[in-house]
């Protein structure tokens, strides 16, 4: 039998992801002092801990979640661009993306309107401003995209340019469909 044990490393500072490989998504701690945070966990363990549905469920009533541990500020923001219930996590710079694609050529296999991923977008662009927040670090919940030393803001108005692009083409494909 293979060697299941997940891989476990500090991708910057508080940060440690680990990922066994039979995962799709790898299990993110967020931590400081004695404290910590699980960002994303396997389907597995969600088997195992059922109520999490039900805290996730009533914990968002705004776009912005904000807690700490131990101090150190944490975000939680809503930003539907994947899928209609995508929390982007903001910490020590570094932005955990979730199933984002970031920049050009989205698959947007869930079909979320280009629309809502603008607004997403903005969103979240509007809270880096707001916060006076830098984000050098952009990670993808699937542990397969580790962006250093980026400027997330560039990042996110490219990705902005691409989606406003998707809902040009959608507008000129309904106004051709209108007139025919």
């Amino acid at each position: 039998m293979e060697n299941m044990e997940p891989v476990i490393r500090e991708v910057a500072p508080g940060i440690i992801v680990a990922m066994a490989e039979d995962q799709m998504c790898g299990t993110w701690v967020l931590y400081h002092g004695v404290s910590c945070f699980i960002v994303e966990m396997p389907p597995k363990a969600i088997d195992f801990a059922p109520k999490l549905k039900t805290y996730f469920d009533t914990v968002f009533s705004d776009d912005v979640y904000e807690t700490n541990i131990e101090g150190e500020p944490l975000y939680l923001i809503h930003a539907p661009k994947h899928s209609s219930s995508d929390v982007m996590i903001v910490f020590r710079g570094t932005m955990i993306t979730g199933d984002w694609w970031l920049g050009w050529g989205d698959p947007n296999w869930n079909k979320v309107p280009p629309a809502t991923s603008i607004k997403s977008i903005d969103r979240i662009l509007d809270f880096l401003k707001n916060h006076k927040y830098v984000v050098t670090r952009l990670f993808s919940a699937h542990a397969n995209d580790f962006r250093y030393g980026v400027n997330a803001e560039s990042v996110l108005l490219e990705t902005r340019r691409y989606h406003e692009m998707k809902l040009e083409q959608k507008q000129k494909k309904e106004e051709c469909l209108g007139k025919g």
